[in-house]
């Protein structure tokens, strides 16, 4: 059995993002660069990405959440990429997402090892940078 201190230094190290924790809950952010608009109106915005997780169990099971900020185009490979992934997705899982001015904020909500949340959206990630 991992504790959670343990799970929370590897899913830093996977994500490439800083951490934070209070408690049990741990937190990752990472700013993101995104070009929104088109021809000569287009503009550089800067985007915070935070995915967490908190309620870890001893089964290794935790709440996790991600906010995370997509282009519009980039949002149909993403998602695909989180259907492909090796590990299904638990059946306790919601998403949602909102649109902001040529950019989609996708919510995600899943209960299940923060391994397997976090490898899902690395994968993920990688798809959307080729």
């Amino acid at each position: 059995m991992k504790s959670s201190e343990t799970t929370a230094r590897h899913i830093g190290t996977l994500l490439n993002m800083e951490s934070e924790s209070t408690g049990e809950n741990y937190r990752f952010s990472r700013k993101r660069t995104i070009e929104i608009g088109e021809g000569n109106l287009v503009r550089t915005a800067l985007f915070n990405l935070i995915i967490s997780f908190k309620d870890y169990q001893d089964s290794g099971v935790a709440r996790n959440e991600a906010e995370l900020y997509l282009r519009i185009e980039e949002c149909e490979g993403f998602l695909s990429e989180l259907l492909q992934h090796e590990h299904p997705l638990p059946t306790d899982y919601h998403q949602w997402q909102e649109e902001k001015a040529d950019v989609v904020c996708l919510h995600i909500e899943a209960i299940e090892p923060p391994e397997i949340f976090a490898d899902r959206l690395t994968e993920a990630f990688k798809r959307i940078a080729d």
